[in-house]
Order: structure tokens, then sequence, then C-alpha cells
């Protein structure tokens, strides 16, 4: 089987794909908690993603897995201010990727975005460093 012949199926087993989505979660959830943190301080933040947990068993490490679980809750516990936590959160995860964030008011699109784009990043470093070298 060629290196060129990947499937959709052969990817949903890469091990390096799984790896880069486990990452870009990483990213996300301390963007999350970045934001929360600066946004609520310490125990308010605690306060909220304890009870997010409280209202849907959603727990802090599960948050990026289960980003539009997030979303749903954040309305309910924030009303329209979520769409502020949001926007930070997407400017944060952009930032942490050294790209610029995007001027959409979809939370899950942007995050889509950013997950999509850091995969292609990411695959395509894994791809230039354990290639052989084209000139030979």
């Amino acid at each position: 089987m060629g290196r060129n012949m990947r499937s959709g199926a052969l990817q949903a087993h890469d091990p390096g794909v799984e790896r880069r989505n486990s990452e870009f979660d990483s990213i996300l959830l301390s963007s999350i908690m970045k934001v929360s943190l600066g946004v609520f301080g310490q125990d308010t933040a605690e306060i909220v993603i304890s009870y997010m947990e409280y209202l849907s068993g959603l727990k802090r490490e599960d948050i990026a897995a289960r980003i539009e679980l997030f979303k749903e809750l954040l309305g309910e516990v924030l009303g329209s201010g979520a769409a502020v936590v949001e926007r930070l959160v997407v400017k944060e995860v952009y930032s942490r990727l050294g790209m610029r964030a995007p001027e959409v008011d979809d939370f899950l699109l942007a995050v889509s975005h950013a997950k999509n784009a850091y995969a292609r990043l990411k695959g395509a470093e894994m791809e230039l460093l354990g290639s052989p070298s084209a000139e030979g």
C-alpha cells in the first residue's frame, strides 16, 4: 500500500491523526481554561465548570472532545454572555496556533476550522520530517 493510498478509514486509525487530535484538544481545553480564569477569576471559573458538570456530567477533561455540549451549557449558564466567552476562546486558540482568528460568530465552525488547520499543519510537518529527500 503506497503512501498516497490513504483512505479515510486508514486515517481514522492513523496514530499521527489521533495524536494531532489529542494535541489540538489540549490546546482547546487550555485556551478555554485560560479565558475562563481571565473572565471569571479562579473561584468563579471553578464554580462555572463544576456547575456544567453537575448539569450534564461534562467533566473538565472531556470539554474539548464534547465541545458542542460545552457550547450549549455555556449558553445555559451565561445566557448572551456566552458569545463573549466563545469569541475570546476562539481568539486564544488561533493565537496559540499562530493564526488570525476569523471574523465569524459561529463558535463551533471556528473551532472546527482551527482543528483542521492544525491537523494539516502538523501533518505537513510530519510528512516533511518523515519523508526521504525529494532530491535523491
